[in-house]
């Protein structure tokens, strides 16, 4: 059945009854042939129940893609005469090959055995089926031709009813696109809103630029006032910790200017005040040179700590 199944053509899908039944036993695998009555109960089946095809007398037709049932016409009758007048041809050519191979061995038999009579008699018969042979060859090929003719036809067939149905669906198409007119209408609205998009990224894109527009000598100003303020902090940090340690070790405290760090500029009132206490500060060294040689030594690793 998969064998039958896959025929598309027309002309392919028309089988003589005998030929589909040769064709089911060897799908089957049945080893003997079907029953008349078995093979009308299958018939029955494949055409009523399954709507597969249609079958007479004589043909059968299995049902082509798209279609809802199988019906014979007269030219599938005559597709099928065709076909069997082909496959009577290749039975009778397999038939006439074997005579033929017959007669000549028995001709070979009798020239062995010397038998002049039989030999001739032999020989003749092999090249009156040789004769017949040859018309049979030459009948079934002008059949074939015929057959592939008709298969070719069919073929034509089938492409110009796709054709027409492709033709009419590229109408329908046209139609509810609206001709050339509108296409052209469709573009040219399309061109234009397309148009208005970039017109309004282009505005929003400049007025992007003006807002990020920024003086960059104000920004290095503020980075360097920030950097002082954090070196400022730091200074007065470091000298607060001094003073902690000296307070620690009992020593006076010494003033915030003493702690200046190198590179850096005082302000104006701190150099003059540190003239005005210079007096005080020769006492101070005074006072520490009176006091034990091990605590100086250790508030001046702090101070310069």
């Amino acid at each position: 059945m998969a064998s039958i199944d896959k025929r598309d053509n027309r002309v392919e899908r028309v089988v003589p009854l005998a030929v589909f039944s040769a064709e089911i036993e060897k799908a089957l695998g049945l080893s003997y042939g079907m029953t008349p009555e078995d093979l009308e109960i299958l018939l029955v089946h494949l055409s009523r129940d399954q709507k597969y095809l249609a079958h007479d007398q004589s043909v059968v037709k299995l049902k082509g893609k798209g279609e809802e049932r199988a019906d014979i016409t007269a030219e599938d009758i005559n597709i099928a005469s065709l076909k069997s007048l082909m496959v009577g041809l290749h039975v009778q050519l397999e038939e006439l090959t074997q005579k033929i191979s017959n007669y000549e061995k028995k001709a070979r038999s009798a020239v062995a055995a010397k038998n002049r009579v039989l030999a001739t008699a032999s020989l003749r018969s092999k090249k009156l089926y040789e004769s017949i042979l040859a018309q049979r060859s030459e009948t079934l090929a002008q059949l074939e031709g015929v057959y592939f003719t008709l298969e070719e036809a069919s073929d034509q067939l089938e492409i110009v009813r796709v054709m027409q149905a492709s033709t009419k669906i590229l109408k329908g198409l046209r139609l509810e696109i609206g001709g050339m007119d509108t296409v052209e209408h469709v573009l040219e609205a399309l061109t234009t809103e397309m148009n208005h998009v970039d017109g309004i990224g282009a505005v929003m894109s400049e007025n992007a630029q003006v807002n990020n527009m920024v003086d960059e000598s104000v920004i290095d100003e503020e980075l360097d006032a920030l950097e002082r303020q954090d070196q400022r902090r730091k200074d007065e940090q470091g000298a607060s910790e001094t003073e902690k340690r000296l307070e620690l070790l009992g020593g006076p405290n010494p003033t915030k200017s003493d702690f200046t760090p190198i590179g850096h500029s005082e302000p104006s009132e701190s150099i003059s005040q540190r003239k005005r206490t210079s007096t005080k500060d020769r006492q101070r060294e005074t006072d520490e040179s009176q006091q034990p040689e091990e605590f100086t030594q250790q508030r001046e690793f702090l101070i310069t700590s």
